[in-house]
């Protein structure tokens, strides 16, 4: 018996028990920043997951109306967390956006100190590696991967087309110019 794989389906099988919803998004960073990232008022790579996550999060809980308040928490040490709060304090500080997110409070720890944090650290792992194996042609997904991901999850790789799209979609909006 292999003690890791052991390990790793006991933790899946906890996660799958325990998580009400599970989300995920990846972006290839460098086409990202190639085509947006460097553009004055346009969100970097790591704010637009944060914003994409957030979409998916106020998506699902149109669905769940029985979720009243949420408490989000992120990963405390990315360089960019400051940009994560940006847009908290965004969501927070407009009623209807604090009503659409259901938002109560956001906080950053350590993923030591929050047993959620790691089950999010390990799917947002699989996800990325998922994505990776794709973009070098192999898309067969890893058991364990098959195994986390359940049909009530959400996990999305933005593609070059949505980029296009968000950048057309800026110029559109006058954020930037055409």
């Amino acid at each position: 018996m292999n003690l890791r794989i052991d390990q790793g389906k006991a933790l899946i099988s906890l996660i799958k028990k325990r998580a009400r919803f599970g989300f995920a998004v990846a972006i290839d960073k460098i086409f990202y920043d190639a085509q947006i990232g460097q553009i004055d008022g346009l969100p970097t790579a790591y704010s637009f997951c944060v914003m994409s996550c957030m979409m998916q999060i106020r998506a699902w809980l149109r669905k769940n109306k029985s979720v009243t308040k949420v408490a989000y928490m992120f990963e405390s040490g990315h360089h960019h967390a400051t940009e994560a709060s940006r847009v908290m304090h965004n969501i927070a500080v407009h009623p209807n956006t604090k009503l659409a997110y259901r938002y109560s409070s956001h906080t950053f720890m350590e993923k030591t100190d929050a047993l959620p944090l790691q089950a999010a650290d390990m799917l947002a792992w699989q996800v990325h590696h998922f994505h990776e194996r794709c973009s070098n042609g192999n898309c067969e997904p890893r058991k364990d991967y098959r195994a986390l991901i359940r049909p009530i999850d959400s996990c999305y790789l933005h593609s070059a087309d949505d980029l296009r799209k968000f950048k057309k979609l800026a110029i559109a909006d006058g954020l930037i110019a055409g």
